[in-house]
């Protein structure tokens, strides 16, 4: 039993771009197909589809609503502007971050590679660069 549903129907939905798989009770599947139709086409053929085209005209001549409705969406898209600058600022932090560090191992190698010209002893230069001497001997070949 998927689901804990007995009877079900496995129905595809593209959401968002996406296909979504959904396992429904057949008596939903029913119902549901109307609404379906619905949205896809714009004639409602059944009771709930019906039912939902009347209510989608109320809502169309609702100002309250529709203000409602504006107010919300306005919020959401100024949510998703905040999020978008906080998404951003952490991306720029995280690859500054990064950035600094591979440019300090990058300095430490290179200063290792100039001791190592000068003949330094390895444990010298490992505890100058904070380079493992593993690592120094790979800088030398």
């Amino acid at each position: 039993m998927r689901h804990g549903l007995a009877r079900s129907r496995k129905i595809l939905l593209r959401l968002e771009g996406k296909l979504r798989h959904l396992h429904l009770p057949v008596r939903f599947v029913r119902k549901g197909a109307a609404v379906l139709q619905y949205f896809a086409e714009g004639k409602p053929d059944g009771p709930l589809a019906r039912q939902l085209d009347r209510r989608l005209e109320e809502a169309k001549v609702n100002v309250k609503w529709r203000a409602e409705f504006m107010t919300l969406e306005m919020e959401l898209i100024g949510r998703e502007k905040v999020g978008h600058k906080l998404g951003l600022a952490e991306g720029i932090e995280i690859g500054t971050a990064r950035g600094t560090k591979n440019g300090a191992l990058q300095n430490a190698r290179e200063t290792a590679k100039r001791m190592l010209d000068a003949n330094m002893p390895l444990i010298q230069i490992a505890q100058f660069t904070g380079l493992k001497i593993e690592e120094i001997e790979n800088l030398s070949k």
